[in-house]
């Protein structure tokens, strides 16, 4: 947080824990910083170093998408690939453990409910999905996603704004 800050002082800093979003701003956030669409509302607003005594599910940048291009370049130079960066909009990163992915989630959930992978329908939009999408037995690629994610799908689906996930379900799922 501190190596992101001093080079990027505009940049919004959050951690994810479990499912709670902490933050230590408070206030508007530029619209530039936020991806369209969605707000900023953490759960908890505190300094951050009171939550890091706990294992951090995700670490994210909210900033200009020039700032989160430099970090995406500067930050595995600087921890030299200690975490896994995804980009899921032009203006978030997020760094989690190197080996963490939503396929490893799906992966343990099935485990833990003796559910077969074949009967997963996973929908994503972005690179943050990927290993999820080439993992479940049945993966839905938004219409919006970049092009290698659509590639990567089984199926594409209309975009988020146009219910694309309630179709993946009503096709995949339920027929």
């Amino acid at each position: 947080i501190d190596f992101v800050r001093k080079r990027c002082p505009d940049a919004i800093a959050s951690v994810e824990i479990i499912d709670r979003l902490y933050s230590d701003h408070f206030g508007i956030v530029p619209a530039d910083a936020i991806p369209a669409g969605r707000s900023f509302n953490p759960d908890v607003i505190a300094a951050l170093e009171t939550f890091l005594h706990v294992p951090v599910t995700r670490l994210m940048f909210h900033a200009k998408a020039s700032v989160i291009d430099e970090l995406y370049y500067l930050v595995p130079q600087r921890f030299q690939n200690r975490f896994g960066l995804f980009r899921s909009d032009s203006r978030l990163l997020q760094l989690m453990a190197p080996d963490t992915n939503k396929a490893m989630a799906l992966d343990f959930v099935c485990k833990s409910y003796g559910i077969n992978r074949n009967n997963v329908l996973a929908v994503g939009d972005n690179a943050n999905d990927l290993p999820m999408l080439q993992w479940a037995g049945v993966s839905a690629a938004m219409a919006n996603g970049p092009e290698h994610i659509r590639r990567a799908a089984h199926h594409v689906v209309p975009s988020n704004r146009d219910d694309g996930v309630a179709v993946a379900i009503e096709r995949f799922a339920l027929a």
